[in-house]
């Protein structure tokens, strides 16, 4: 049913905070204000010691967490691999197969991302759920190739693993 939008078939990239990106951002622009700072020290000769290096790079990393997280409070969240959504999002894969996902829910996966399922604003499983992956040692032979479960829909003969449309070819 789906991976991240935009995404590779084969997994789910994690989404990382505005927060985080800030700090690792600031901490690179840190990093090479030090070093210029070191070209107007007199460069070769009387290079910042590596403490000071150190300190310009914490610096610029916790200015830049500080921007991210406030970015993160305007924007809010729509990406349900970083937590819940703030409105409803539904995520597609490249073989068209789409997981809805509404207001204050998030989407579970495994690091691989064949296993995904959405998890409601109390925390539990929806039913909503996508097994790419299969289960090998099922009976049912369309257990075994990926699926997905939709809660009270079942395919022309009543079966709950509905299959799954192929990626695309890139």
């Amino acid at each position: 049913m789906a991976t991240n939008a935009g995404a590779g078939t084969s997994s789910v990239p994690r989404s990382v905070s505005w927060g985080v990106k800030g700090a690792a951002i600031g901490a690179g622009i840190g990093a090479v204000g030090a070093g210029v700072l070191t070209g107007y020290t007199g460069g070769a000769n009387t290079p910042l010691i590596p403490p000071e290096i150190g300190a310009a790079t914490a610096a610029g990393g916790f200015v830049g967490s500080v921007l991210g997280a406030i970015i993160d409070h305007i924007e809010g969240s729509n990406n349900p691999y970083s937590g819940p959504v703030e409105t409803p999002v539904v995520v597609v894969d490249s073989g068209g197969n789409a997981i809805p996902v509404a207001q204050g829910e998030r989407i579970n996966s495994s690091p691989n991302g064949e296993y995904q399922q959405v998890v409601g604003a109390d925390g539990k499983p929806t039913g909503v759920r996508v097994d790419k992956g299969g289960h090998r040692t099922h009976a049912d032979p369309k257990a075994r190739a990926p699926h997905g479960h939709v809660p009270g829909v079942t395919d022309d003969v009543g079966n709950p693993h509905l299959p799954l449309n192929e990626p695309l070819p890139r």
